[in-house]
């Protein structure tokens, strides 16, 4: 501006004066904050800005405002006016997207039954989607899904939760079994099933020795013999389902078969044994009874008791029967039991003169048998068929110390009895004498001796005076003995003693 001052003074003349009055223009002021922040929520978010003065107004680009969640960049300007200068300010304005709220994804569990199983969220907002993963499983098992939730202006959401597909029960139907016969009815095949379809495998027990029919897994069954068993059918499941309770059911086999499975005589046993089971008393062997056990094949009864006794007083053949019969009742055996006791040799044979054998054949005396034939026997070779056997007619012929004897005879029946095998002791008179006697000092004399073989083996000779002075001794195993007298004997009467085992005697001889 010009400015014209004028100065008037009374006596003087005015005095105009002039000077310039520059006035500058102020500067313009944007207060706005360079970042501002808002939460998506679907309307128009605008920046706030001011101006020092209110000569304009504020313009904004590219805009003011924004609706959309992101970050934007505005630029604030003010025009030069009268008074302020022109100015402008750049600011940032954030739109940041909004939580997503309100939905909710729980876990769950089911029961495997084939078909898919999914998690679901609940208060979905709408326009949101979600999207899942790990979700719809049909098999048993613990599965983690996951749901991811979508919404235009919103944070995505992870959700998480577990599911479990539990295994299913199953159940077994498994129909009583009708009894089969063992010889009528073939083999056949269980039919057991489970809820589950899956396969039932089969087993089975049985408290006898061998069983009655035996089962594999898969069910044929193949029957046997008489008798019973227990079957088990069982599914042990599998990743879907539990194993199922185990069912047992009950197969009776009718027996057709009729036999024993094992006798047993005093001990001894008879596997399987034929319809005649023979037993013999050993020689020496003073039993007057036997015990008879028997087992049947399953199903079959006896007529008796299982275990009896039969009696053996006297040596002989005994005899007893024992019928098996089949359970169905239609088979029946016999089976003859034979026990036959030896005589002891000496028990029903005389030995006479050492050279004879007889047959005592006396009922009264025997046992009550009247034989009607004999056959002798030496070291199992036959020699003879008499009621006596003889070794020879001469003196010297003598039953034979070295081999044994048996003799076989058959009585009125037919039955043959037999004794046992025996060796021979030759019997002696047991007499003694000496010759010659009376004897010189310094001679020979001999001692003949009739003693059993038996005794002649421990025979000692001793001579001694009437003193009782032992004077010699010696040993001898022969019937005849040579006994040298001392040259120093005087002359009287001597003793000599022979002793044996089991016997002693003494016999005087004179000196001369």
């Amino acid at each position: 501006y010009t400015l014209t001052a004028t100065v008037s003074q009374e006596n003087y003349n005015d005095k105009v004066l002039t000077a310039t009055l520059t006035i500058n223009k102020a500067e313009a002021v944007i207060t706005a904050e360079a970042t501002q922040s808002f939460t998506y929520d679907g309307s128009v978010k605008n920046v706030s800005a001011s101006l020092n003065h209110s000569e304009t107004e504020l313009t904004y680009a590219e805009q003011q405002g924004y609706t959309n969640a992101g970050t934007y960049s505005v630029l604030i300007s003010a025009e030069e006016t009268a008074n302020y200068l022109a100015t402008s300010k750049e600011v940032s304005l954030v739109i940041e997207k909004a939580e997503i709220t309100g939905v909710i994804f729980e876990g769950d569990s089911f029961t495997y039954n084939g078909d898919a199983h999914s998690l679901s969220v609940a208060g979905l907002p709408e326009g949101a989607t979600v999207v899942y993963s790990n979700n719809g499983q049909t098999n048993a098992g613990t599965y983690t899904v996951t749901a991811t939730v979508s919404q235009y202006g919103h944070k995505v959401l992870v959700l998480t939760a577990n599911m479990l597909i539990e295994k299913a029960s199953q159940r077994i139907t498994f129909d009583e079994i009708g009894n089969r016969h063992q010889l009528m009815d073939e083999d056949f095949q269980l039919s057991a099933t489970s809820t589950s379809s899956l396969p039932i495998k089969y087993s089975y027990t049985y408290e006898t020795e061998n069983p009655a029919a035996t089962v594999g897994v898969h069910g044929l069954v193949k029957i046997l013999r008489g008798g019973q068993i227990a079957i088990t059918a069982a599914q042990p499941g599998n990743e879907n389902y539990e194993a199922a309770d185990p069912v047992i059911r009950t197969l009776k086999v009718i027996g057709g078969e009729a036999r024993l499975k094992t006798a047993v005589i005093n001990g001894v046993a008879y596997s399987n044994p034929t319809e005649d089971i023979y037993y013999l008393i050993g020689c020496g062997n003073s039993e007057e009874e036997v015990q008879i056990q028997l087992e049947q094949n399953q199903g079959s009864s006896i007529d008796r008791e299982k275990i009896f006794t039969l009696s053996t007083p006297v040596p002989g053949i005994y005899r007893d029967t024992v019928i098996v019969t089949s359970e169905d009742g239609n088979v029946s055996k016999r089976y003859n039991i034979t026990v036959e006791k030896n005589f002891n040799f000496e028990d029903i044979v005389i030995q006479k003169f050492n050279n004879v054998l007889l047959v005592n054949n006396n009922p009264n005396t025997n046992g009550g048998y009247q034989f009607v034939s004999y056959r002798w026997y030496k070291n199992g070779s036959e020699i003879g068929n008499g009621q006596y056997y003889s070794a020879g007619e001469n003196e010297d012929d003598q039953l034979d110390t070295d081999n044994s004897y048996y003799v076989e005879m058959e009585t009125e029946n037919g039955d043959i009895l037999k004794s046992c095998t025996s060796s021979i002791q030759l019997k002696g008179s047991l007499s003694l004498s000496l010759a010659p006697n009376p004897v010189k000092a310094g001679e020979t004399m001999e001692l003949f001796t009739d003693f059993p073989k038996s005794e002649l083996e421990t025979m000692q000779l001793s001579i001694h005076n009437l003193n009782g002075m032992l004077i010699k001794e010696m040993k001898s195993t022969s019937k005849r003995t040579n006994i040298n007298l001392p040259y120093n004997l005087q002359m009287g009467i001597y003793i000599l003693k022979v002793r044996t085992k089991s016997m002693s005697r003494t016999l005087k001889f004179i000196i001369k």
